[in-house]
């Protein structure tokens, strides 16, 4: 926002019109007002600066009228906003008074509601509605009126609203806007995340932090510990650091219970008084100062002539007033005069008439004092004289205390800026780091705590655990774990290159290093250094706070003054943070009192219901700001919920359920990690406890020991919430056992049992499909666990049962005749190694295994880990980086075996899958790589052929020698192909590839005299050849022949760009792939072009610009609804971009879901009218078969009122050829109708039946049978139709079509029968789908 450039006399605008202020020598003549009208829940920042000069401060108000307005009027803008604007109409104003502004930079916040309230903020706190009942139909403005001693405004912004607030988006934010409009407080608090080593001493510094008595026999701690927190007030010494008890939290309540809402600011009648004084006193500082200039004038108060206001004021009863003028103290020149203001009340007139004589009497006292100073011996003037000497008014309030105004500022400062810092204690023992990862967030800050007596320069050894990794690999773990969880740049400032949140690295057991200090010391240093040496270049550097803090938890004498400092910077780094002082409605507040005593009380569980009725209590009654309110307190980890449109289990209704303590979900996760069997083993507990230690599968019979003081439906929620979390996923048992395994069981990837022997695991072969995914320096074991339990859940719903599951290592079924692996390499290369093998044959375990994997097998499985991958990142791990990559076969020389193409796991380098997917050649770091072998394990794309004709027919003879230059219009891939040709070795040149391809000698010399003889080449070729696709196709076989590569990449890229767009985009989720392939088949075979990942990408092209891309172009989207795809981050996506394209959207619910699906989609799928593909057939019916035909007709008719066919349609029955019209209609329809039914099912290749034409007519014969018969050689499956026809014309079904009678088993039957439903030519030209006319070429002699 910024000034407007109509505004008061004494005002300068500047810093791009958003600082206004006004000349020191006046008190008034500050009117400005805002450049734009305000918005409703717009939030104004305005930071006001203060003088002393004068009294009185701003005045805020609303127009409705147009600033300029204002100033182009005869009047012109008034001195004073009070009393000559306020008494008109469009104006609303109140006075603020000057005890709140007083401060020399005061923030002030406006905020004009759909209310027509204007809310006031004043440095954080909310003051109340300065303003009620404006009309926010009308536009309106801001008004200021810089009085008295505020002498500037600036716009700043404004960003104490809750990052998690906006997150949400405009429901949420509203929401939160009209909760404020109620009454808010400012919020300081945070966390303090104690995460280290086991036995490195985080508890212990919790203790000395906060002032506890050292414990040496401290014991461990499991999972986290969120018991103890601590408070310190801003502005004093790190003395003031305590633990926080709940007195004070009583103390807080009460304060809150006792803030309601302010209404209008403050007492109307206190306001008038103070608005009065200042006023006054303005106007006496005035006269004063005139006098001192010009001791020859005195002050004349007369009463203002009746006759002066002759507008409407004057009808009516007129209140009595004043002139204020200055008049000769002589009578030398009674006609001089000085007018200092008019039109004055009486009261006011009286009061600066008081306050003036009470001045002058001070002066006269001040000038003796003087006198008799400067009598004894030219003392100096008291200090009580007034600073401004004989050019400054002294300040006159009453004579107002400034150390009473110190006093209220420091009690002010004491009571609002109390940081609390609720203390994390984070276990040290590696089976919790799984569950840890769930807890990491952005407002917070972290001290990661490690023994100054460890080697940083310790190697971890792979065949350790994560427990006895070394200091600094530690270290390196967890700064990357926050960074990739919660790193954050809270400051929207280009400057800024900090980022959220603070790390602090704590070492301790400091005296421990020596015996004396100086040696100490000198270690210390070395550890710092190399500390500081070791975070050069990493990714988290921006979040670490050096230097590294030394403390000695347990010092011998007194407090360590380490500790002190420790204090002081973690102190200054919190009050930085930018959401301390965050506004809070106040009612949210409240409510979040009571989730806190109620989770003391030990109640650590509750259902929305009640939840929404503790939130009514407080007058939170609307479900959305419910919503915004859980998610809000849910997303700062005071409580835990889930909302629909996040709730991936099906089980149990997560939204339906809120965590009001998550000490005790902590608790309850803990439990599950570190569960081990009782004492008194029961027998028939026994295989079941030894299931769950070796082999990570839990039976529901376990659960009462796990969580012995858990309700039944504490314990279903608890699993679902793990489940959403992908700590576990469910066992599935295969069909027809369950009554052999009546429980319940799960697994949990965090507790799978090491693998013993690989090889009864997995045996690689080199048929297999290889890849990896690479997470670029950060692959946790939580991260790797969840990918199992997605990978297995994925497993088991497309029939995967007995699956072979081990710590950093799984084997899942795919389909039936495939096996997927999965597994964890060596913890410091970062990656997961992916296999697919084909096991139709031998198992997985056979190192016999010949062939290799179907290549949309292989598609389907990478489709699954992207998808899966991004949904954790969205989800989980904000800066989730990772690649998928082939491992390289260039034979590079290992530097370190000094083997060639050494296929140790440290040894290996890669290349982009990506890249290799859809290029020819790739280059590595030895040399190009061709990447036919590495295409062979994904699906091809679709034929993609130029239009036709392909270029310009030219002649070379016509082009002067210079074809560029004559023929300007040749294809940009043609030149670019040409160029490299051009530049190319001997073998592989231009005169190579002429001689290759049957050139003579002649034609070679007429082509060298072209300037370009390489563009010459391959545009005769072309043109010669039959300016054809053919020509191109062949021409890449020759590049290929002779090695060049990178020109038929050229190439084939133009042939792919040149592919007109799909029509139709399919947008959907893997689990209803073969079913969202049949429809795309049957809209190909009506003649509609379709968009389908697994088709058109084959796994292998870039998804998000390919996506974009084919949403782009598509005419139509068809949404294929699933329970999964509404939970799917990517699908939502789609979705929304196809929404905000303009795209239309066709919903085809292909599983059981509600509608509209629960979710972000609601929003755009509520007003489409879907199709169902779920419950057809049944009894009754005309069976399943007849009634999926009716909803693919369906489909196809909805999809014919946005675009055309742009395919040629397949020969089917529900596009018959419309019959000639000599025949006789009683035998045409039949010969069309058993055609049909022979050709029913028969799926052939689009460009096959090339020669059916929608524009052609019956009778007419096609003129290029060459380039037909070409087409024909091309396509096998024109074959397998010309072979039906043989069977056909030989008189197979008992019908001669030369005669075109009917044979004897059709004659008087009428239209046939197919799958149980009449087709007659009347229901099939009913069906609102284009026809197709053939033409009289071989296809339509068949026909």
């Amino acid at each position: 926002m910024r000034f407007h450039l109509s505004h008061g006399s004494a005002i300068t605008l500047s810093t791009g019109q958003t600082c206004a202020m006004r000349s020191a020598d006046t008190y008034h003549h500050g009117l400005v007002f805002s450049e734009q009208p305000l918005c409703i829940n717009q939030r104004l920042g305005l930071q006001l600066g203060a003088t002393t000069s004068w009294a009185g401060a701003v005045r805020v108000g609303i127009t409705s009228l147009d600033p300029v307005t204002l100033t182009t009027s005869e009047d012109g803008l008034p001195s004073e906003a009070h009393p000559t604007l306020m008494k008109r109409e469009g104006f609303w104003m109140r006075v603020i008074p000057e005890r709140l502004v007083a401060s020399p930079r005061c923030r002030l916040v406006l905020n004009l509601t759909s209310l027509g309230q204007l809310q006031l903020f004043i440095d954080g706190h909310h003051k109340g509605s300065l303003l009620l009942g404006l009309p926010v139909r009308r536009r309106l403005w801001l008004l200021l009126d810089l009085y008295g001693n505020t002498d500037s405004a600036t716009f700043v912004t404004t960003e104490d609203v809750p990052q998690e607030i906006i997150a949400q988006g405009n429901p949420a934010l509203e929401a939160y806007e009209l909760a404020c409009s109620q009454g808010t407080q400012p919020v300081r608090r945070s966390r303090l995340m104690l995460v280290g080593q086991e036995n490195a001493g985080k508890t212990s510094l919790m203790r000395a932090l906060t002032g506890q008595w050292h414990n040496s026999k401290e014991g461990k701690t499991a999972g986290i510990d969120v018991s103890f927190s601590c408070s310190f007030s801003l502005g004093r010494n790190q003395a003031s650091w305590k633990l926080t008890v709940k007195g004070e939290e009583t103390a807080r309540r009460e304060r809150l219970e006792a803030s309601v809402d302010l209404g209008v600011l403050g007492g109307a009648e206190s306001l008038v008084e103070e608005q009065d004084q200042a006023v006054a006193t303005n106007l006496a500082l005035e006269v004063l100062l005139k006098l001192r200039h010009d001791p020859g004038l005195k002050p004349d108060f007369r009463d203002t002539p009746l006759v002066k206001d002759a507008g409407p004021r004057s009808s009516g009863s007129h209140s009595p007033s004043k002139d204020i003028l200055l008049v000769a103290s002589d009578d030398s020149s009674p006609s001089f005069t000085t007018t200092v203001a008019t039109d004055i009340p009486a009261s006011i007139a009286r009061l600066a008439e008081e306050i003036l004589h009470r001045k002058q009497e001070e002066d006269r006292q001040r000038a003796c004092q003087v006198d008799r100073n400067t009598s004894q011996g030219g003392q100096k003037i008291s200090d009580s004289t007034d600073k401004t000497g004989q050019t400054d008014a002294p300040r006159d309030k009453e004579k107002r205390s400034e150390k009473g105004m110190d006093m209220e500022k420091d009690c002010h400062k004491e009571d609002g800026e109390t940081i609390v810092l609720s203390i994390w204690d984070f276990a040290g023992q590696a089976a919790y780091y799984t569950t840890h990862q769930v807890f990491l967030t952005s407002r917070a800050i972290y001290c990661i705590v490690f023994n100054l007596c460890d080697n940083l320069s310790k190697q971890w050894d792979d065949s350790q655990d994560k427990s006895q990794m070394g200091t600094l690999q530690y270290l390196d773990f967890w700064m990357r774990s926050i960074h990739a969880h919660a790193a954050e740049n809270r400051r929207n400032d280009a400057a800024n290159t900090v980022l959220s949140p603070p790390i602090f690295l704590v070492g301790t057991h400091r005296d421990e290093l020596a015996t004396d200090s100086e040696s100490i010391s000198k270690l210390v240093e070395e550890k710092r250094a190399l500390l500081e040496e070791f975070l050069v270049g990493k990714p988290y550097a921006q979040h670490v706070v050096l230097p590294m803090v030394a403390v000695e938890n347990d010092p011998l004498t007194g407090e360590d003054p380490e500790l002190s400092h420790l204090r002081e910077e973690l102190q200054n780094v919190a009050s930085k943070q930018s959401y301390i002082g965050e506004q809070i409605p106040t009612k949210w507040l409240r409510f979040e009192q009571d989730i806190t005593s109620q989770a003391d009380m030990g109640i650590n569980f509750a259902t929305y219901n009640q939840v929404s009725e503790m939130a009514a209590n407080h007058n939170i009654c609307k479900r959305e700001e419910v919503s915004a309110l859980l998610q809000f307190y849910h997303d700062l980890g005071m409580l835990v919920h889930y909302s629909s449109d996040t709730d991936r289990s099906t089980a149990v209704d997560l939204s339906s359920m809120v965590v009001l303590n998550p000490q005790w979900l902590i608790d309850m996760f803990t439990q599950i990690a570190a569960a081990s069997p009782p004492k008194e083993k029961w027998g028939v507990l026994a295989d079941k406890w030894t299931q769950l230690i070796n082999q990570g599968v839990m039976d529901d019979s376990l659960l009462p020991s796990i969580w012995p003081d858990t309700p039944d439906d504490h314990r279903s929620f608890l699993l679902a919430l793990m489940a959403q979390l992908d700590l576990l996923c469910p066992r599935l048992l295969p069909a027809g056992q369950s009554h052999r395994y009546p429980g319940h069981s799960w697994y949990i990837p965090m507790r799978f049992g090491p693998v013993k022997d690989k090889r009864k695991v997995y045996a690689q072969t080199s048929h297999d499909a290889l890849f990896y995914i690479d997470f670029n320096n950060f692959l946790p074991e939580g991260l790797f666990h969840r990918l199992q339990a997605r990978t297995i859940l994925w497993s088991q719903e497309h029939g995967g049962r007995d699956l072979c599951l081990h710590q950093g290592l799984v084997r899942v079924f795919v389909d039936s005749d495939h096996d997927l692996t999965l597994e964890m390499c060596a913890p410091h290369l970062h990656r997961v190694k992916v296999l697919v093998m084909h096991v139709k044959d031998k198992e997985a375990t056979s190192s016999k295994r010949n062939s290799p994997p179907n290549p949309e097998s292989v598609a389907k499985v990478r489709n699954f880990l992207e998808n899966s991958l991004c949904e954790l990142r969205g989800q989980w791990i904000k800066r989730l980086a990772y690649k998928f990559c082939f491992p390289c076969f260039c034979k590079k020389l290992c530097e370190q075996h000094q083997v060639e193409g050494c296929t140790d796991h440290d040894c290996l380098h890669f290349l982009d899958l990506d890249e290799c997917l859809t290029s020819q050649i790739v280059c590595c770091e030895h040399r190009r790589v061709k990447t036919e072998s590495f295409k062979k394990w994904f699906p091809s794309p679709h034929s993609k052929e130029l239009k036709e004709p392909v270029i310009s027919p030219v002649l070379i003879e016509q082009s002067f020698g210079n074809i560029e230059r004559h023929m300007p219009n040749l294809p940009s891939w043609l030149k670019g192909a040409a160029k490299l040709l051009n530049g190319a070795s001997e073998n592989q040149d231009w005169l190579a590839l002429a001689k290759i391809m049957g050139y003579k000698q002649n034609r070679i010399d007429t082509l060298n005299e072209d300037l370009n003889p390489s563009l010459a080449l391959l545009t005769d070729w072309i043109v010669s050849s039959g300016n054809t696709t053919m020509s191109v196709d062949v021409l890449l076989h020759y590049l290929k022949y002779l090695g060049c590569d990178d020109i038929a990449d050229i190439i084939l890229q133009a042939k792919e760009h040149d592919l007109e767009r799909p029509q139709v985009f399919l947008s959907y989720q893997w689990d209803v792939q073969d079913q969202v392939a049949a429809l795309r088949d049957h809209l190909e075979k009506a003649g509609f072009s379709c968009w389908m990942d697994i088709g058109q990408m084959g796994g292998g092209d870039q998804l998000s610009s390919k996506i974009d891309q084919g949403l782009r172009g598509c005419k139509l989207v068809v949404a294929c609804i699933t329970p999964k795809y509404t939970a799917s981050h990517l699908c939502n996506r789609e979705l929304w971009l196809a929404d905000m394209l303009h795209k239309p959207i066709l919903p085809v619910v292909m599983e059981t879901v509600g509608w509209p699906p629960p979710g972000g989609m609601a929003v755009i799928l509520s007003q489409l009218v879907h199709i169902d593909m779920k419950g057809i057939g049944g009894h009754g019916g005309t069976g399943i078969h007849a009634d999926l035909q009716d909803k693919y007709a369906e489909i196809v008719q909805r999809v014919s009122l946005h675009t055309q066919p742009d395919l040629v349609p397949c020969v089917d029955a529900t596009f018959l050829p419309p019959p000639p019209a000599p025949l006789s209609s009683s035998h045409v329809p039949s010969d069309s109708h058993r055609f049909s039914d022979r050709f029913s099912g028969y799926r052939t290749s689009m460009s096959s039946l090339s020669e059916v034409d929608f524009e052609g007519r019956p009778g007419q014969h096609h003129a290029q049978r060459s380039q037909f018969q070409t087409r024909q050689q091309r396509d096998a499956s024109l074959d397998v139709m010309l072979s039906r026809y043989e069977d056909i014309s030989s008189g197979g079904d008992g019908e001669s079509r030369a005669g075109g009678r009917p044979g004897p088993h059709r004659g008087a039957q009428g239209p046939s029968v197919r799958h149980g439903r009449s087709m007659s030519s009347s229901n099939i030209s009913n069906r609102g789908v284009p026809q197709a006319n053939v033409k009289q070429c071989a296809i339509c002699h068949i026909l």
